[in-house]
């Protein structure tokens, strides 16, 4: 039950994220790339943001905000 409550958190978290500021950045990104098929361009952002929240997971103790907060 606790892992069921863990995941369905991290999807509102997920859903908080790309519903809010993200898409502003992504938007932008994906209309100046028209030329570049979609799934090259959701693949790129995907690998950076995964490689940003894993190096602040790694070097900051489990903390990915880099402890700003």
């Amino acid at each position: 039950m606790e892992v069921l409550i863990m995941y369905v958190g991290f999807l509102f978290a997920v859903y908080s994220v790309i519903g809010n500021d993200v898409i502003q950045t992504i938007g932008t990104f994906l209309t100046s790339n028209k030329k570049t098929h979609w799934a090259i361009l959701w693949t790129f952002g995907s690998v950076i943001l995964s490689a940003t929240l894993i190096y602040g997971w790694y070097f900051h103790n489990g903390d990915v905000s880099y402890q700003r907060l």
